[in-house]
């Protein structure tokens, strides 16, 4: 036989093992890694939030209403930035708007609240801070 498959990726040929081996581009791990897929926020319903990678973010979407007031709360921080603590911020937006409307920080489990000035789809994106990783649980009420 002059050519033998051996594995998905390997081949015998003539006596010689060949093998094929995939490399995915660089830009498209860290496309991939930078942010990951958007949550809609219902109140009362946690989230949980992983960040495996640092620089990677979480987005989040919520459906909130001219002058009603919102709380995020953090619970179950657990967030390291090497050998010290971890810190993240939540960036709000207004609907169809790109720039940071408000932002709060955290370091443990705590909360955030204000007033949205407009009604429609707002969006929120938990930043860490430096290589920050861990995991937490997000509660809007």
């Amino acid at each position: 036989m002059f050519c033998k498959e051996l594995d998905e990726s390997c081949a015998l040929l003539a006596g010689l093992a060949v093998c094929i081996l995939a490399t995915p581009p660089a830009q498209a791990v860290t496309a991939q890694a930078a942010t990951l897929a958007t949550v809609q926020l219902i109140s009362g319903k946690p989230v949980k939030a992983v960040v495996s990678t640092p620089g990677q973010k979480v987005n989040y979407t919520f459906a909130g209403k001219v002058n009603k007031h919102v709380t995020f709360q953090v619970s179950k921080f657990n967030f390291s930035n090497g050998g010290s603590g971890g810190e993240i911020v939540l960036d709000f937006s207004k609907p169809g708007a790109s720039s940071v409307y408000t932002s709060c920080v955290f370091t443990g489990d705590d909360f955030c609240s204000f007033t949205p000035p407009l009604t429609g789809t707002w969006s929120v994106e938990l930043v860490p801070v430096s290589d920050s990783v861990g995991s937490l649980t997000l509660t809007m009420t």
